[in-house]
């Protein structure tokens, strides 16, 4: 009998432990793949909705700016040259402009969601190659094609339009 049972634990209930614990380490890899692809897309849309506001608005604030200073320079001369003699006499009378400060805000957000990007996109390949070598990795193989899980594919930039998403125009 204790031949019978160890024939039974060895031969048909450790395969079977074996196999679940495979076949669910299989789906976390798949879903972490598929997670982090739908990342990805996320930080995308992000970035073009990210890009076209903060655009808006340093456009918005860079043309407020323009016509304070032209309006302090007509107050000021009324003609070009005498706004050019009095310039240097009334340049700390000028009000505070701060549309650099909207532009580096602008880049700087800009570098942060790259930064975002590259390293979501890393975390997928990662990902990728983690579950694609669960899939063709000896025993682990056998449970993969039994439920048909199939090798992903690795994440290429490829299909981003790129010149739409982040050409920034002024």
């Amino acid at each position: 009998m204790e031949v019978l049972g160890l024939i039974l634990m060895y031969g048909i209930v450790f395969p079977i432990i074996i196999s679940v614990i495979t076949y669910n380490k299989l789906v976390k890899g798949r879903n972490k793949v598929r997670s982090t692809f739908s990342s990805i897309d996320i930080y995308l849309k992000k970035r073009k909705n990210l890009i076209h506001n903060l655009v808006e608005v340093v456009k918005g604030y860079s043309q407020h700016e323009y016509q304070t200073l032209v309006n302090v320079i007509k107050q000021r001369g009324g003609n070009n040259s005498d706004a050019a003699i009095n310039f240097k006499a009334v340049a700390e009378q000028y009000p505070n402009l701060k549309a650099d400060a909207q532009y580096q805000q602008l880049m700087n957000e800009l570098t942060d969601l790259e930064d975002e990007i590259a390293d979501t996109r890393l975390a997928c390949n990662k990902a990728t190659r983690k579950y694609n070598d669960r899939v063709l990795s000896f025993p682990t193989n056998l449970i993969a094609k039994m439920f048909h899980f199939k090798e992903e594919i690795y994440y290429k930039a490829d299909g981003e339009n790129l010149d739409e998403i982040t050409q920034v125009k002024f």
